[in-house]
């Protein structure tokens, strides 16, 4: 990506293969007290961040992702997989508290996952694997030892899914790499009152 001049001092602004990539301080009251950063892509909030408390989760999914996991789990799973890395706000969560021995980020831009070092509070921590690639064929090509007891489905092109990764038979691929007791969740966008994609991606 090529870095861009402008922009409001400190933030990172890039132009990816994907996207624009902006990291930035938040404008939003969120959290009075936290420093809280954003990431846009393409001027669309993909997520929040402080990157001094990665325990802290500024979106009200990614709250829910942890406090469903936390209730699910009877102790830390050995491998959790998330499919899209954004702010990686749940990445850095699962570490922090310790539900996860190993967490493995498939971000197919690799100016995301650099917006997120730079000012997201992203750190390198030998818990942590990133690839970047598509993550319907990373899943396809991953091991199936030790199984992925978690997994976290949150990538999107602009307001939607990715079409390749909504489908059956990404599902099965995903499906033979967890145990019968792994947990797949999904964050997907729709209208509420219709749930049309919603009801075609459980089917």
């Amino acid at each position: 990506g090529r870095t861009l001049l402008r922009g409001p001092s400190g933030a990172f602004v890039v132009d990816g293969a994907f996207s624009r990539v902006v990291a930035e301080d938040d404008p939003e009251p969120r959290a009075p007290g936290r420093t809280v950063r954003r990431l846009l892509l393409d001027a669309r909030l993909h997520g929040v961040a402080d990157p001094r408390d990665p325990d802290w989760l500024g979106l009200a999914y990614a709250g829910t992702y942890l406090a469903a996991t936390e209730r699910l789990l009877d102790g830390p799973v050995a491998r959790a997989l998330c499919l899209g890395g954004g702010s990686y706000s749940v990445p850095r969560a699962l570490l922090a508290r310790g539900l996860a021995y190993r967490v493995e980020v498939v971000e197919i831009d690799p100016v995301v996952t650099r917006a997120a070092q730079a000012r997201l509070g992203l750190s390198d921590d030998e818990r942590l694997a990133v690839v970047h690639a598509d993550a319907r064929t990373y899943v396809r090509g991953a091991s199936r030892e030790p199984a992925i007891d978690l997994v976290y489905a949150d990538a999107f092109g602009d307001v939607d899914v990715p079409w390749h990764l909504a489908t059956v038979e990404h599902a099965r691929t995903v499906h033979a790499r967890m145990p019968p007791q792994g947990v797949y969740f999904a964050n997907c966008i729709d209208v509420f009152e219709e749930g049309r994609f919603l009801a075609a991606y459980r089917a």
